[in-house]
């Protein structure tokens, strides 16, 4: 049973790398309109500003920006913290 429990933390460690090497590979990718509808909606997220308060207005593509890195750093944290517990055993 101990075995079968080890074998799943190393599959779940190597998932979670895998899932922030994927993830981080949207940061590549370019987001290309297919039509003017698209192309609208695109040049919205990437420039319309919403005023928070004290300074702070970001777009949306920043908030999606911040989301996206936190989850690829939240993942290969997690990867890598299960890795490193296993050397130290």
């Amino acid at each position: 049973m101990q075995k079968q429990k080890l074998t799943w933390l190393w599959v779940a460690a190597i998932l979670q790398l895998l899932t922030a090497l994927v993830h981080s590979m949207s940061f590549f990718a370019k987001d290309v309109p297919a039509n003017e509808t698209e192309k609208q909606l695109h040049e919205l997220i990437m420039t319309y500003k919403k005023d928070l308060g004290l300074g702070f207005a970001p777009t949306f593509h920043d908030f999606l920006m911040a989301l996206s890195a936190g989850l690829r750093y939240c993942t290969c944290w997690a990867g890598c913290s299960v890795f490193t517990l296993f050397v130290k055993k």
